[in-house]
């Protein structure tokens, strides 16, 4: 099982081009689970996406035909270690140690993806930050996004798609309860910061 990270997507200038990058199985924190920040930097943000699981083999998917590859959706938050990425990317090296570690990739509850594409609007709140993640927001689609990462790599049964991360991220500090919500108050994902 594979999770790919769609950048660039969310509130963007028409210009800029997605990209993705991946995370490897170990980085997955179920809901309801502690989070321990760790101790190799001084500051954590953590970045909200939609998220869909592929339900199907395929490869070179085209857009009119995604939607049929994932039946369920969440919403899933990567934790970044912020000084360090910002460290390697001005060095030119790899950052996968700052987005890559064990548990960063918090990840919710999977709904119906109709109930919650219907949703328009999810709160995502940590600490006193509380961010609105809008799906008016969003650059390329969903289905757009899982053609993107299937043309260069065949999707299997269990892989995860984060489509639309969020450019800036809600602070994270020992002590803050991660929450994400439906408007119908439907709780998707409840983390603590430990």
């Amino acid at each position: 099982m594979k999770i790919f990270c769609v950048i660039s997507n969310y509130a963007t200038g028409p210009g800029e081009t997605a990209e993705w990058y991946t995370l490897p199985d170990s980085t997955l924190l179920r809901s309801n689970n502690p989070f321990f920040i760790p101790d190799f930097d001084t500051e954590f943000v953590g970045i909200p996406s939609i998220a869909v699981r592929i339900d199907r083999l395929g490869k070179n998917i085209a857009p009119k035909f995604a939607s049929r590859y994932y039946s369920e959706a969440t919403m899933a938050v990567c934790v970044v270690a912020k000084n360090l990425l910002r460290e390697l990317s001005e060095a030119g090296k790899p950052w996968s140690r700052a987005v890559a570690f064990d548990r960063s990739c918090l990840m919710g509850d999977f709904v119906d993806k109709n109930q919650l594409l219907e949703s328009r609007n999810i709160k995502v709140k940590c600490g006193s930050e509380e961010y609105g993640y809008e799906f008016d927001r969003i650059n390329r689609s969903i289905d757009e996004a899982v053609s993107m990462v299937s043309s260069d790599n065949t999707m299997k049964t269990g892989d995860i798609v984060l489509a639309a991360m969020m450019p800036e991220g809600l602070p994270l500090h020992i002590g803050d309860t991660l929450d994400v919500t439906l408007p119908s108050d439907r709780n998707l994902l409840t983390i603590r910061m430990r």
